[in-house]
C-alpha cells in the first residue's frame, strides 16, 4: 500500500465527522517534494469505537520513535512498513477548506504554524527545505534589499488587501 491507500483504508474503518490529511502527504497534495514516508491524519469527532480500534493497532503495531509531539499525544502505528500519526479533535478542523480526491487537506500555512508551535529542530530544517522550493535565499536577499523593484511589472499590478 502506498500512503494515499492507506489513507482511504482508515477512512472506511473509521467513523467521524472530517478526516484531514496534514503532514507531508498534504504537502505533497500543494505540490511540494518531501522525503517523509508517514501519514499524518486529523480525526474530527471520532465515535469511541474507532478510536479504540486505531487504540489497538497502535498496540499491536507500535512506532519505534514513541511519543514524538510535545503537548499533544497522537495515536502512533505501522501500517504497511508506513508510520501513521493520528489527532483526534473533539470539534472542527476549521482549516480544511481544501478538497481533493474526496478527502480534506489541511492548508500549508497550518503546517507550518503546527512545525513552528512544537520547535523541534527537525521541523526548522524541514520549513527551510519547504522555502527553498520556493525561493532560494539569494532570491530573497535580494528582494529584502531591493524591494518590489525587482518584481515583474504583473506583479506590482496585484493589489494587496
Amino acid at each position: 500500500m502506498n500512503k494515499f491507500e492507506i489513507v482511504k483504508h482508515i477512512a472506511t474503518l473509521v467513523k467521524c465527522d472530517k478526516l484531514v490529511i496534514t503532514g507531508s502527504l498534504a504537502l505533497e497534495f500543494h505540490g511540494f517534494r518531501v522525503e517523509k514516508n508517514d501519514v499524518d491524519l486529523i480525526l474530527v469527532n471520532p465515535d469511541k469505537a474507532s478510536v479504540e480500534m486505531l487504540k489497538r493497532l497502535q498496540e499491536e503495531n507500535p512506532t519505534p520513535y514513541g511519543h514524538k509531539y510535545p503537548g499533544t499525544l497522537p495515536i502512533s502505528f505501522i501500517m504497511e512498513e508506513i508510520y501513521v500519526d493520528i489527532f483526534i479533535y473533539d470539534n472542527d478542523y476549521e482549516y480544511t477548506e481544501l478538497k481533493a480526491q474526496g478527502f480534506f487537506i489541511a492548508k500549508i500555512d497550518q503546517i507550518v504554524s503546527a512545525k513552528v508551535s512544537l520547535n523541534r529542530e527537525k521541523d526548522w530544517v524541514s520549513l527551510a527545505r519547504l522555502a527553498r522550493q520556493i525561493f532560494n535565499s539569494g532570491q530573497f536577499n535580494k528582494f529584502l534589499d531591493q524591494g518590489y523593484s525587482i518584481l515583474p511589472e504583473s506583479s506590482k499590478k496585484i493589489k494587496k488587501s
